[in-house]
């Protein structure tokens, strides 16, 4: 089962042994230099491709492979949008995923006599889950 984790590069550090790394990946890059395909080509594909990194037979990936994978789906203009890794640390198997990392929350915002959004209230709201004060 998947974990959420806060330190995510020391549980990377802390695994054994990396067996599987799945990048998810924008089916646009398909396009683009590799296979050059056309957008009418990819146009069946989901959004999201999935490229699988295994290691060999009692081998593990490389962690600093994982770990530049990693930033790299926070990066701006990057492919690599999620990883999902298999691995194994002290008390056994183990999924770090980033989709996991990410923090999610429902915003609930006014509208006005239009029906257009209220920024006022989105940005009130944001400073409150990100805990500024003014």
């Amino acid at each position: 089962m998947p974990v959420a984790m806060d330190n995510i590069q020391r549980e990377i550090e802390a695994l054994r042994r990396i067996k599987i790394g799945n990048l998810y990946i924008d089916k646009s890059y398909l396009g683009t230099e590799g296979l050059n395909l056309q957008p009418q080509e990819l146009s069946n594909l989901q959004d999201q491709i999935i490229l699988t990194l295994k290691a060999q037979k009692e081998k593990s990936i490389s962690k600093n492979a994982v770990l530049s994978f990693w930033k790299s789906t926070v990066a701006i203009d990057t492919p690599i949008q999620r990883i999902r890794i298999e691995g194994k640390n002290e008390r056994g198997d183990i999924i770090i995923d980033s989709f996991l990392t990410k923090k999610f929350d429902n915003i609930k915002v006014k509208l006005d006599s239009k029906g257009l959004v209220d920024d006022y209230s989105i940005f009130s709201r944001m400073e409150e889950l990100f805990g500024i004060d003014e």
